[in-house]
């Protein structure tokens, strides 16, 4: 709820970062890969200081830009913040399972578009007629990852 509770280097939840080669910021002596994973607190993520974050799904995404503690982090500072789609389940690790798959593809075509290159909504659809069965329309593609791209 804090936006504290981080997934540290070498977490569970954590392995779709190291999957597309992106490094970790936070790195902590006692990896959980329980729940929310590792709760930090603000000094720690001032340390810290990520390039980019990524926020779960219905966090506090939504008022970190209006927050002045928040505000000097270089990611939210920089706007290279962003919410993990969530539906029908997170995208990068809860629960641990096939929609990691869908997170490798949303999460390198955000940090590494270079070599990630393809449109996401498109990739999305494919994924859901696949894995789920359904008709994902291109409206609630772009709902779903509203809060997921690069910001204009």
């Amino acid at each position: 709820n804090d936006g504290l509770g981080t997934n540290a280097q070498g977490s569970s939840q954590a392995q779709v970062i190291e999957l597309i080669g992106a490094k970790n910021a936070i790195v902590v002596e006692k990896v959980s890969s329980k729940g929310g994973g590792n709760q930090i607190n603000m000094e720690m993520l001032y340390n810290f200081n990520p390039d980019i974050i990524i926020f779960s799904p219905d966090s506090i995404y939504s008022t970190v830009k209006d927050d002045p503690a928040w505000q000097i982090v270089n990611a939210i500072a920089n706007d290279l913040y962003y919410e993990i789609p969530g539906s029908p389940y997170n995208w990068m690790s809860n629960p641990p399972s096939m929609n990691m798959v869908l997170g490798i593809w949303w999460l390198g075509n955000l940090v590494y578009p270079q070599y990630y290159s393809y449109d996401m909504a498109e990739v999305a659809k494919e994924y859901y007629k696949l894995f789920f069965n359904y008709d994902l329309t291109s409206e609630e593609a772009n709902a779903i990852l509203s809060n997921s791209t690069g910001k204009k």
